[in-house]
This record gives C-alpha cells, sequence and structure tokens, in this order.
C-alpha cells in the first residue's frame, strides 16, 4: 500500500480514519478524539500504536493540541482570521511591499493555504508548471548527498545557507530569513553574497510583523526598504513545529511548481547535544525546545501531519506534483525511516545521486 489511504501504515503509526469517513475498526477513544478535533473527520485520522495517540491536520494552534498542532487555524478561516490577509497587507504596507491604493490581485496571491507576494523575479504559477526547484534546508544530508550532481530550474533556501561552503558556490534564487536568528543587515559573509548573487528575499510576516516597534520587525522594515527589488513577504497557514524549511516546501508548492526537492529536511536526533548540532548552516545552536521536551514520536509525528498535507494540497492543487526526498537514505532522515518504503526516489535519482548514471 503506497498511498495515505486507510490501513496504511508506517513504523508505529497508522491510519486508522480515512478523510472520507471509513474506519479500520472501533477505537476506543476515537469519538472523544473528533469531539475534540471536529475537523478531524475531515481528514486523515492517525494513531500512534505505541504512545496510544490520536493525530490530524485538525489540531490548530490555540486547540487542546497545545505545541503538537500543525496549523494557524482551519482552511475557510485562514484568510480572516488574525493571520491572514489584513495582517499580512499591514506588514507588507509597512514594509513598502505593498501598496493599498493599487488593487490586491496585482500584487498578491492568496487561498486557503498561502498569501505571498507577487514579484517579478518569482514566476507565476502557470510558468513555474513545468519547473523544478531544490528547496535546501539544514540538515546533515546537504552535506553527505551529491544534490548538485542534479539539475533544478530553481535553488531555494534559507537562514544562514551561506555558511555551508557546498551551498555558497551555488547560485540561489529565493531565501527566507528568520529576522532574531542572525544580523543579516551586518553580516559580512551574508552581505557579499547577497551582493554578489542578488536573491530574492522573502520574508515571512507572521515572524515579528504582529509587534511593529519589536527588533526584528524594524530589522525587517530596513531591509525592505533598502532593498525593494530584492524583497517580498509570504504567509503560510501551516505552522508546525518543525522550521521554516516545510514552510518553504509549502511555498514552492503552491508556487506552482512540477518538480519539488527537497535536501537537509532530516530532523533532529538523539546524539545532538547543545552546541554540537548536526546541522550543514551552523551547529553552535540550541536543541531546539520542542525536541529538548517531546522528544523523536512528537518529530515524526509532526512529519507525518507534513507529508500527510502536502500529498492533500497535490491532489487538491498540483495534481502532477512530485516531491523527491533527496535525502533518502542518509543517516538521521527521519523522512526516510517514515516514507521511502512508500514514496521510494526513482532509480534514475539515486543513480545520479550516486554518480553512476
Amino acid at each position: 500500500m503506497s498511498k495515505l489511504e486507510l490501513g496504511f501504515i508506517t513504523k508505529n503509526y497508522e491510519i486508522i480514519r480515512a478523510s472520507d469517513g471509513s474506519e479500520l475498526q472501533p477505537h476506543k477513544d476515537l469519538d472523544k478524539y473528533i469531539e475534540l478535533f471536529p475537523d478531524s473527520a475531515k481528514h486523515n485520522i492517525w494513531y500512534d500504536l505505541e504512545n496510544k495517540v490520536y493525530f490530524s491536520q485538525a489540531q490548530y494552534r490555540g486547540s487542546p493540541a497545545g505545541k503538537d498542532h500543525h496549523f494557524n487555524c482551519q482552511p475557510d478561516l485562514f484568510l480572516e482570521s488574525g493571520w491572514g490577509l489584513d495582517s499580512c497587507y499591514t506588514a507588507a504596507n509597512d514594509w513598502e511591499l505593498y501598496n493599498p491604493d493599487r488593487s490586491a490581485a496585482d500584487q498578491c496571491t492568496w487561498n486557503n493555504e498561502i498569501i505571498f507576494g507577487k514579484h517579478a523575479r518569482l514566476s507565476s504559477n502557470e510558468e513555474n508548471n513545468d519547473k523544478s526547484v531544490l528547496v535546501i534546508c539544514g540538515g546533515p544530508s546537504v552535506n553527505s548527498v551529491s544534490w548538485e550532481n542534479l539539475n533544478y530550474d530553481k535553488i531555494w533556501s534559507c537562514n544562514q545557507f551561506f555558511m555551508n561552503e557546498k551551498v555558497a558556490k551555488h547560485k540561489i534564487d529565493l531565501i527566507t530569513i528568520i529576522a532574531d536568528l542572525f544580523d543579516y543587515e551586518n553580516d559580512p559573509e551574508f552581505l557579499k553574497y547577497f551582493e554578489e548573487n542578488k536573491p530574492l528575499v522573502s520574508f515571512e510576516v507572521e515572524r515579528g510583523s504582529w509587534s511593529t516597534g519589536t527588533p526584528q520587525y524594524l530589522k525587517t522594515k530596513r531591509f525592505c526598504k533598502t532593498y525593494p527589488e530584492n524583497t517580498t513577504f509570504f504567509h503560510t497557514r501551516y505552522r508546525g513545529q518543525l522550521g521554516v524549511g516545510l514552510r518553504l516546501v509549502i511555498y514552492a508548492i503552491m508556487a506552482g511548481f512540477k518538480d519539488i526537492y527537497i535536501i537537509g529536511l532530516d530532523g533532529r536526533a538523539p546524539v545532538e547535544k547543545d552546541g554540537k548540532l548536526l546541522h550543514a548552516f551552523e551547529s553552535n545552536k540550541l536543541i531546539p525546545n520542542w525536541y529538548r521536551q517531546y522528544g523523536d514520536t512528537f518529530q515524526e509525528r509532526q512529519m507525518i501531519i507534513f507529508w500527510d498535507y502536502i500529498m492533500e494540497l497535490k491532489m487538491k492543487y498540483t495534481p502532477n506534483l512530485k516531491v523527491y526526498n533527496l535525502g533518502e537514505g542518509a543517516e538521521h532522515n527521519v523522512l526516510t525511516d517514515l516514507f521511502a518504503e512508500s514514496y521510494p526516489l526513482p532509480k534514475g535519482i539515486k543513480e545520479r545521486l550516486n554518480g553512476t548514471h
């Protein structure tokens, strides 16, 4: 069984109720879960067989799910929510990336899953529907896998990508930066790469935008005003705990790319220590609080819902979409453990990564 349908099982996780309402067998507390998360009846409901936990896409921010949420809110409320269009327009206007006197439709793209700015350097969905993009995240497979053996129309990355010698040799077309992660206004290595390659910088609106006087918000505002031709914005309904790389993948899907290659989306590992992370960009970081507190099963559930979600997006928006986990088989690659058997890399791609094609 390779589709995410009733009875699909990976490791200790099983789909016990499908989005069409069919169930494997009665589950003791399933009705209670659906009552607590009513929208779960519209999605696959998974069961953690080891920890006896139900989980689904219906776990929203501010819900009883707590930290184990995956989205800001339900799809039909996203655009009108506190994280929706008005908030994006307010921040983007202040950053001079949006003009309220012009048509919103001429400046932005939006649906129930994403809001992002239109930009001359970010092709339309129609232009991207036969193109490929590589999304480079910060996991160790960036270093261990020969992803450079493949060709891509575009390359996207995030944060301190420029600190990785292998990545910095490539022209990155789009990056996103978490404003409080490093001082990108004054970092000489970043500014050197930026001036030489001029990547489009797409800032997440939510990062600091709700508190307009914060240093992070003001830093973003200054950068956008300094480089108006090289900046834009985006904001996803998806809000899982595993980092901005997953949101970049959502962004790429909703921008219409046909083939999306992912490298460095590996996850945290038990062998990591504070200041000694298995990170391709910056190893001298603290272990994330969510991993320190909740560990591997939390991470796996988060990754499962991410994959469940992008398969749902594929069916709804981009039927011809193909997503390739180039980190398949790499040590600590969580997606390998969960989905390599059911969604394997094609043989031809494996051969090119290995240099045997």
